[in-house]
């Protein structure tokens, strides 16, 4: 790893939309998606399979870097990068919309969970990416 700008704090490799063969367009399992990482030097990575977090799950169990459980969600309006999760967001739920946009918190799903918004952004919607918060559900 190398010094960042001024010599300060190390650069970090890291990729935030990644699979493994828990997703459909994904191949690779998780012992060698953690090889592959180690071998390219990144130091993160989020991974995040199509509505599921098992990928993300089992990768983080052996991986020696910083693994961030995501989940590439099918909602209504298109698909969102879900990061730090700890469970699987259901697969269909409607963001909700505000004239800005997508609202990033708090956001009720049809699925009786609420959940709240992270910075990553959808490529098709411009959606926000969603967290499961520790908001009570309804």
């Amino acid at each position: 790893m190398s010094a960042g700008p001024g010599g300060a704090e190390p650069l970090q490799r890291i990729d935030l939309h990644t699979h493994t063969y828990y997703s459909p367009d994904g191949v690779t399992s998780p012992r060698r998606f953690v090889e592959t990482c180690r071998r390219k030097g990144l130091t993160c990575v989020a991974v995040t399979d199509h509505n599921t977090v098992r990928g993300a799950l089992a990768v983080k169990e052996i991986a020696p870097f910083t693994v961030i459980v995501g989940e590439e969600i099918r909602s209504s309006e298109g698909e969102i990068i879900g990061l730090f999760l700890s469970e699987e967001v259901p697969a269909g739920c409607p963001p909700r919309r505000r004239s800005s946009g997508y609202a990033p918190s708090p956001v009720w799903c049809p699925c009786r969970t609420r959940w709240t918004g992270s910075a990553a952004a959808s490529a098709r919607t411009g959606s926000r990416a969603w967290r499961r918060s520790s908001i009570s559900s309804r």
